[in-house]
């Protein structure tokens, strides 16, 4: 997916984070995973890649535990 931070944006995408370097796109599809990609410099960079939904949650209570 070659698309910058606007595009992702109008198509959807919510901006999830930044981790000092990327930051960090994201959105649900309809089974329930969560798709998210890398941005770098106003443009996407990689894949588009997923996750479950539930594999978050796992993580998350794992962080915050």
């Amino acid at each position: 997916m070659d698309l910058t931070k606007s595009e992702l944006v109008e198509r959807g995408w919510t901006s999830i984070g930044y981790d000092g370097t990327l930051e960090y796109f994201a959105k649900e599809n309809e089974h329930n995973e969560i798709l998210y990609i890398p941005v770098y410099e106003e443009k996407t960079i990689g894949n588009v890649r997923s996750m479950p939904k539930n594999a978050i949650n796992i993580l998350y209570n794992f962080i915050n535990q």
